[in-house]
């Protein structure tokens, strides 16, 4: 959860399609170096019978995996909004995807 906030607060210094990557880099650097006890946990997790850890990285790469992006249709104040924003709304819902998974899997380990 932390770290998915992370990604969705950093300031960076780039913009566009750069500025996704970096974001999504962040979460993936993160599960790329968890300890072997962390790392096991987020694989024994399981969210649509896939590992949490893999599915985190699917939602990652391809967001359509769980968002059908071809039926929204951005517009703020009667304007559409430009493709490359439309691809960092994308982003941000990812990322409070993940957040709001992680969260009730804590809630749901804590009630057990």
């Amino acid at each position: 959860m932390i770290v998915a906030t992370q990604a969705l607060r950093q300031e960076i210094k780039k913009s566009g399609v750069e500025e996704l990557e970096e974001r999504k880099k962040i979460v993936i650097d993160f599960l790329k170096n968890l300890t072997k006890n962390a790392n096991s946990q987020f694989e024994d997790t399981k969210v649509y019978r896939k590992s949490f850890k893999g599915q985190i990285c699917d939602w990652l790469k391809d967001s359509s995996t769980w968002l059908d992006s071809d039926n929204l249709k951005f517009s703020i104040a009667g304007e559409s909004v430009p493709p490359d924003l439309v691809e960092k709304l994308k982003l941000e819902y990812t990322l409070r995807l993940i957040i709001a998974v992680a969260k009730q899997a804590t809630k749901d380990k804590q009630d057990e």
